[in-house]
């Protein structure tokens, strides 16, 4: 087992943050993707129905 020097610790643990927050994003992105596609989706919904209620 390897033993890390402070510095090497640091930019270790700088590292695997940086990598949860990029994953992170990745989820805020993509959850944000699909609500956009659902209101749209249902925005169509209701304006086909407005429309054959007219």
């Amino acid at each position: 087992m390897e033993v890390l020097s402070n510095n090497e610790y640091a930019s270790w643990l700088a590292d695997i943050k940086a990598k949860i927050q990029k994953a992170r994003l990745k989820v805020i992105l993509a959850a944000n993707k699909e609500l956009i596609l659902f209101y749209y989706d249902l925005g169509q919904d209701i304006s086909s129905k407005l429309k054959k209620a007219n």
